[in-house]
């Protein structure tokens, strides 16, 4: 099920409810328009959220609330920086620092904070893409979307009662003793704080008042009248939410006072090129392509000789089918960058949209020049070959090709269509059957019933062509192949069927308009067979079946 909209129609606390109800797997993306977070889902079950431009602050919680010692962290972010490949927690738990239990309550505490996070925004807009499943290593704990909505009601009846006195994140706190006397200093920082205290947390693990004193006692650390609550949230790794609560308790107990504000953040004008990059490419993943650009653009401003902004600018344009701006900057970009492959690749690939086939060859060609072992320069050059009828060429070229696990399934495509296209019949039907299952579409499917059909084997055609039923953009083909199965066994009810289901869905299909002629000529029913053969004809003037089928009842009538 896709699913896309805008959050001004549709809450996000609604759409995780649908997308629970229904068991989906998949990733939902959720964007204010500046930042965009992700909530990745497995049968209905929440596994991982994040946001792009918020730091992941597992080992800085996990320090503040007395889970784990410095020296452990600090070995654990060394062999990190050896192995970034590894996460963080892995680590800890190899390392006997945390026990894996520990690990799945501080990550299920990350997840459900994110999550919060999101349900604060109303504007924007959220795409759901079915099937996109978090990496196996984030996916260490699984959370019910109903625990965690009313979580989200109780969260939000807390954020009402800490922003009377904490009204933004831009308040500078400060110790009311701070700088008279140490002792007394010492007394804010090791009192309780009393009085107010927030409910208790359902759901997050440990939550006693020992852990609640050394939250408070990491909030009151970085307390120094200069920093602002974004700054001591940043510090702390404490959820959002905890820090506000800290610093309404000690403001209500007078032992702490407001001493300022920051000031109103000025925009995007300070934000890094990396930044803009990291966003651009969250935009782009979640095909928010409008936003995607502008994030890529605001690189060039950083940087005007940003070839990498071109490259990712020349994606979104080609993605949104503006070909010619695609061209131009890949084109831009491969200047700045000559030994880019992707770079080439997608200039090649934008040239055949634009339908230059044979300048696309001469940039294949160059990139194969200098990197002659390109399996994907290689792929594309044969398929270009399949296009413009030169079959042995093609045939050569992709015959034993090693590409990418990701070109593999079009590289077994286009080798099965050549093997067919030269009465290979056999090996045409073990290249397309060798593509795994979740890699077909309906026109390997089509295709793979066609060379199927074209051996005799009518049965596994048949399936071949049902299942690619299931596909949009091909139902009209298969329906009519189907038709053609039925019609070559002499079944003409359910030929006329499929054939009239084909036209439904491609009213344009002039091969079945030309086979139900056939049927009505078969039935004496002459002047209807003539009507659907002009129809045909009229439908795609070069269908010269119908033509020749409009001859020979013309001249069986003179």
């Amino acid at each position: 099920m896709s699913l896309k909209g805008s959050l001004g129609e549709a809450g996000l606390a609604d759409i995780l409810q649908l997308l629970s109800l229904g068991g989906k797997t998949g990733c939902l993306s959720v964007t204010d328009g500046q930042n965009v977070g992700h909530v990745h889902l497995l049968e209905g079950r929440v596994v991982h959220a994040d946001l792009v431009d918020r730091e992941d602050r597992l080992g800085r919680r996990l320090l503040a609330e007395g889970r784990l010692a410095a020296a452990d962290l600090s070995a654990a972010l060394a062999e990190q920086n050896a192995r970034p490949e590894r996460r963080l927690g892995e680590l800890l738990v190899e390392r006997g620092s945390l026990t894996a239990q520990e690990l799945g309550a501080a990550v299920g505490s990350q997840i459900e904070d994110a999550v919060h996070h999101l349900f604060g925004w109303q504007r924007g807009s959220f795409a759901f893409q079915p099937g996109r499943e978090a990496a196996a290593s984030e996916s260490l704990v699984a959370l019910e979307v109903s625990s965690l909505l009313m979580e989200g009601a109780r969260r939000a009846d807390e954020w009402a009662r800490v922003r009377r006195t904490v009204p933004h994140a831009r308040i500078i706190p400060a110790l009311v003793a701070a700088g008279a006397d140490p002792q007394v200093e010492a007394q804010v920082r090791d009192a309780p704080a009393g009085g107010d205290e927030p409910p208790r947390r359902e759901g997050r693990g440990e939550d006693s008042p020992e852990l609640r004193e050394r939250e408070r006692a990491a909030v009151v650390a970085v307390v120094d009248g200069q920093r602002d609550v974004n700054a001591i949230v940043a510090r702390t790794g404490l959820d959002e939410l905890r820090v506000f609560q800290v610093l309404h308790e000690l403001l209500v107990a007078g032992r702490l006072a407001i001493r300022g504000e920051s000031p109103s953040p000025p925009g995007d004008s300070l934000r890094t090129r990396d930044e803009y990059r990291k966003l651009g490419l969250a935009f782009y993943d979640t095909r928010m392509y409008d936003e995607a650009a502008r994030e890529f653009r605001q690189m060039l401003a950083v940087e005007p000789g940003d070839g990498e902004a071109r490259f990712h600018l020349g994606r979104v344009a080609f993605r949104t089918g503006r070909f010619a701006e695609a061209f131009d900057e890949f084109r831009r970009h491969v200047e700045q960058a000559p030994a880019s492959v992707p770079g080439h690749l997608n200039l090649a690939l934008t040239l055949e949209a634009l339908e230059r086939p044979e300048e696309a060859q001469r940039v294949l060609l160059r990139l194969l020049d200098s990197h002659p072992d390109c399996g994907a320069a290689r792929l594309h050059l044969g398929i270009l070959g399949y296009a413009g009828g030169r079959y042995a060429e093609a045939l050569a070229l992709l015959e034993g090709l090693e590409v990418e696990e990701d070109l593999q399934p079009i590289a077994q495509f286009y080798r099965g269509m050549l093997h067919a296209l030269v009465w290979d019949l056999r090996t045409a039907r073990e290249e397309l059957a060798a593509i795994p299952p979740a890699r077909r579409n309906g026109r390997v499917l089509v295709n793979l019933g066609a060379v199927l059909e074209r051996g005799d084997r009518l049965e596994e055609a048949r399936l071949s062509y049902a299942a690619a039923l299931e596909f949009g953009g091909v139902a009209s083909l298969a329906r009519k192949n189907l038709g053609d199965l039925q019609y070559r066994e002499g079944r003409y009810e359910q030929a006329r069927s499929s054939y009239g289901l084909a036209l439904q869905q491609d009213p344009a299909n002039a091969a079945a308009l030309h086979r139900l002629g056939r049927i009505a000529a078969r039935e004496g029913r002459m002047a209807e067979a003539i009507g659907l053969w002009e129809k045909a004809v009229e439908t795609d003037p070069g269908y010269t079946r119908a033509r020749e089928s409009l001859s020979a009842a013309s001249a069986q009538g003179s």
